[in-house]
């Protein structure tokens, strides 16, 4: 099966070694997206880009992270975000070193089907785990 992935984000940004948050709002199509990022000034044995934090403003408390999540330099990373991470936008903060940052997302719904695999998989392995004791 083919999976239909969607361009949803698409940017280039200036740092020169400035590692404020860069804020993402991608219009999402599905739970599982792919981030690629890139440095034209980069060293190429440079590995790390970066952390995607996804986040949401609260009127009481103010502005509030989820878990971070590594991105790769020059590579693509795949990462499967919870219904709470769908639902908000991220802030992407690049390492100090680079000097700018393109970053491509995108995001597909159809991977679900593949992931009925793995939930099944893992109900496998409970019940084989009380089995056991």
């Amino acid at each position: 099966m083919t999976l239909n992935w969607s361009l949803v984000h698409s940017s280039h940004t200036n740092i020169n070694g400035n590692s404020s948050e860069i804020s993402i709002t991608p219009a999402l199509t599905g739970k599982y997206i792919i981030v690629f990022t890139d440095s034209l000034g980069a060293n190429p044995a440079w590995y790390k880009a970066g952390y995607l934090l996804p986040c949401f403003d609260n009127n009481t408390i103010g502005k509030v992270y989820g878990r971070s999540k590594f991105v790769a330099l020059r590579r693509h990373t795949f990462i499967k975000l919870t219904d709470w991470e769908f639902l908000n936008y991220f802030a992407f903060k690049p390492v100090s070193w680079l000097v700018d940052i393109q970053i491509k997302i995108w995001s597909t719904a159809d991977y679900a089907v593949y992931d009925q695999d793995d939930r099944v998989e893992d109900r496998l392995n409970e019940i084989y785990s009380i089995l056991q004791n």
